[in-house]
């Protein structure tokens, strides 16, 4: 098929990256599958664009064993795949990470991973009852953290072998991933944040009104003092009432965010 944009662009403007959600992820693989493999004189008696028929697959079993093995790929290595993660709020990834964690203790199941977790997060010595976690991704209503906690946890993980690591994977204030517009281009902190947000909308039916459940932005910053600060900052349940449409309920996430940079600019100022 073919699809026709309409629309304004301004002359000289730089090109804006945005992401969507596949909705069908499984069917995307099949169709670059294909064309990888045509673009590689391999012919595949299958249009990619037909649905992907999954019930003409072999059962799992027979992998290795009655079907042969005729390739292997090797991810990219998993600071590649945190990139990303925490860069987008990649939402699926965050889940699978969960469930690599279980995996890792014999049962790839949200229930093992978030055993992982709890045993990780109580050898550092920090208190459990400040938070509740349903998942990896944050989507569930009962994903519940206090400002403080988080803060602890990156205070903690700022004297942890694995710190580089977690900062290099988040975006970075007015450059990179989430953050990359976040903030206005002449803001002081602009390349000295890297942290990671959070946005949940919900639907009130009763009032017709959209509202924001929760914002949040925790991370790391630095000074104009050269300070080293770890912060977290949540903002729940902004519900004007009459938000009856979607740009409003997004004009309202980002006047909010324009509310966690200000209070961010004015700790960089002065510590």
């Amino acid at each position: 098929g073919k699809i026709h944009a309409t629309g304004t662009i301004t002359m000289h403007s730089e090109p804006v990256k945005e992401t969507v959600a596949i909705s069908e992820p499984a069917d995307y693989f099949r169709f670059l599958f294909i064309r990888a493999l045509t673009k590689a004189a391999i012919k595949v008696n299958s249009h990619p664009l037909f649905p992907h028929k999954r019930h003409k697959l072999p059962p799992l079993a027979d992998y290795g064993s009655k079907i042969p093995l005729i390739a292997t790929y090797e991810s990219p290595p998993l600071m590649e795949y945190l990139k990303h993660i925490l860069g987008y709020s990649y939402n699926p990834g965050a889940d699978i990470i969960l469930l690599i964690l279980g995996r890792e203790r014999g049962r790839g199941t949200m229930e093992e991973g978030m055993r992982e977790i709890k045993e990780f997060l109580e050898g550092k010595g920090l208190d459990l009852k400040y938070i509740s976690l349903a998942d990896g991704s944050g989507i569930s209503p009962a994903n519940l953290i206090t400002p403080r906690f988080m803060t602890s946890f990156l205070f903690t993980m700022a004297h942890d072998d694995a710190y580089k690591t977690l900062l290099n994977s988040l975006p970075i204030m007015g450059e990179s991933g989430t953050l990359h517009r976040m903030a206005k281009e002449d803001t002081p902190i602009k390349g000295k944040v890297r942290a990671k947000t959070g946005t949940f909308n919900q639907y009130d039916r009763l009032n017709a009104s959209g509202f924001l459940y929760g914002k949040s932005l925790a991370g790391y910053l630095t000074t104009s003092h050269g300070r080293s600060l770890a912060f977290c900052a949540i903002v729940n349940y902004v519900h004007p009432i009459n938000l009856k449409k979607r740009d409003q309920v997004l004009q309202l996430s980002e006047e909010v965010g324009e509310d966690l940079v200000r209070m961010l600019e004015i700790l960089y100022q002065k510590y």
